[in-house]
């Protein structure tokens, strides 16, 4: 036996031990999040993946039929993460139905890749694959940029802007399908035992950011995420409306009132610029968790009028309240120099210094420690 078929029969069976263990700690180490199962269904589908591979290898090495049909079971692998991937931005849309809805045309073409060892069918397999990621992540940079469009208006944490990483997770996955296409053609054990390297720990990176974001809510309010949801969802029915309707009959004037469409009084736009002037700026310091909605309620309107005005005003609710924080940073900056950055982030009402440091530098163009240093030598 050569050595590069010792080395992927050792491989198969590591990742199917990793993937195993993976789907074990998804159940225990994301006990906190709702709605976890579809990405332990995926690791347990990776892990049966290798496992089938082990025993090809073993026993049929040179069965056509199961050689054509595993390497498109493979063609699964990018539409699945992508889907995990959309289940992270949009909690509990991931169901088991839905799954094996989507996935159908996949599995179709692998039960005829079994029967006839067709490589037309196995192409077709590739084909819908490159064409379901492609489409999976036009469709979610779209919900990733309202996403955050959303939390700018509402809130003001950095931290719950989780889009890019997530952005490159997809290019990776866009990538999967034409590399299953390249070790169709050449097989090279040791390239394809480095991909799946890569694999294993894009996917257990992804699993940990999951965590830490808490699929994109980790430093919202907890009572502000139940009627987030429910923007996000008006929203998206919404914008699918608009859609609709230019295509058929043409835009059409909507009957939901998003703050996109809500027109209101010149005379409350001038009402709530005047109460905003004399909320005591120490509001926006002191908390840290300041939404959109609390601070409607100091100025005594709502969260849709809010909204207006900042739209009005050409900025959002985020850029508004983190330029005055960024502003008494730099106030503090003058009148003490002895302040260190993790004092001046908790005196401007930044929850983590990592957060006042990307705020200050998108607004100043140079990170906080940079401005103070600079104006010392001043």
């Amino acid at each position: 036996m050569q050595n590069s078929e010792i080395l992927t029969i050792f491989h198969n069976g590591f990742f199917a031990a990793v993937y195993l263990i993976t789907a074990i700690a998804i159940r225990v180490y994301h006990s906190d999040l709702r709605n976890t199962k579809p990405l332990a269904w995926i690791s347990v589908g990776s892990a049966l993946a290798h496992i089938l591979g082990f025993i090809i290898s073993q026993y049929a090495p040179n069965n056509s039929y199961l050689q054509v049909g595993f390497a498109s079971f493979f063609a699964w692998a990018a539409p699945s993460v992508m889907f995990c991937v959309k289940e992270a931005t949009t909690p509990g849309w991931l169901t088991l139905s839905r799954y094996l809805k989507y996935i159908s045309p996949f599995a179709v073409c692998t039960l005829l890749c079994l029967i006839t060892a067709s490589q037309l069918v196995f192409y077709l397999s590739v084909g819908l694959s490159i064409g379901a990621a492609i489409w999976c992540f036009i469709r979610m940079n779209s919900s990733i940029a309202q996403r955050e469009r959303l939390l700018k208006e509402y809130f003001t944490e950095l931290e719950t802007f989780g889009g890019q990483w997530v952005k490159g997770f997809m290019y990776v996955q866009v990538a999967t399908p034409f590399v299953l296409l390249s070790t169709y053609f050449w097989h090279n054990a040791y390239f394809n035992i480095v991909w799946n390297y890569l694999m294993a720990i894009f996917w257990i990176y992804f699993l940990v950011r999951c965590k830490q974001h808490h699929y994109y809510s980790l430093q919202i309010p907890q009572e502000e995420k139940q009627v987030f949801e429910e923007i996000m969802v008006e929203e998206t029915k919404a914008s699918d409306n608009a859609t609709a309707n230019s295509e058929t009959e043409g835009p059409k004037e909507e009957a939901t009132t998003t703050p996109e469409r809500c027109n209101i009084a010149p005379a409350t736009l001038a009402y709530i610029e005047k109460k905003l002037q004399e909320i005591d700026d120490v509001v926006y310091y002191e908390n840290c968790d300041l939404t959109l909605a609390s601070l409607a309620q100091l100025v005594g309107t709502n969260r849709t009028y809010m909204s207006v005005y900042f739209r009005d005003k050409n900025t959002t609710f985020w850029d508004y309240v983190n330029a005055k924080r960024c502003r008494h940073a730099i106030e503090l900056m003058r009148t003490s120099n002895n302040l260190t950055i993790n004092t001046l982030a908790r005196a401007c009402g930044f929850r983590t210094v990592n957060c006042f440091r990307t705020t200050f530098t998108n607004i100043y163009g140079t990170n906080p420690s940079n401005y103070k240093r600079e104006m010392k030598l001043k």
